[in-house]
């Protein structure tokens, strides 16, 4: 059962995560489209982006996320759905990975490995 809790936890935390990427893409399209509504699952450059407005927002989201992006990433991505997923898996790669605590070893076996190191460095 405290597996089930356990999923459920990193499940909603990942839904409020990936909510607020959307919400920061959102604000800086609409900002730039001069737009109060987007349509999610439409193409931008159907909804009025342009060439120059595409840079834009990947200015923007380069500087809000200290993300780098192709200057293609809205072509590749052309809906705020595609690019809210495209952008947590760059956040999700770009965090660094915890550090893993060193191997401690009895003194016997470290003495061992030390002196096999002197031993092969000879």
């Amino acid at each position: 059962m405290a597996c089930d809790v356990t999923r459920d936890i990193q499940t909603e935390k990942t839904l409020i995560y990936r909510s607020k990427i959307d919400q920061e893409l959102c604000a800086i399209a609409k900002a730039v489209l001069h737009k109060d509504a987007l349509k999610p699952k439409q193409s931008l450059f159907e909804q009025g982006l342009t060439s120059v407005g595409a840079l834009e927002i990947r200015t923007r989201l380069e500087s809000r996320f200290e993300l780098s992006l192709q200057s293609s990433v809205l072509f590749d991505y052309p809906t705020l759905a595609s690019l809210g997923a495209f952008v947590e898996e760059r956040l999700r790669s770009a965090r660094p990975k915890p550090a893993t605590a060193p191997a401690v070893l009895p003194s016997g076996v470290q003495a061992l490995g030390v002196a096999m190191v002197h031993e092969i460095l000879k």
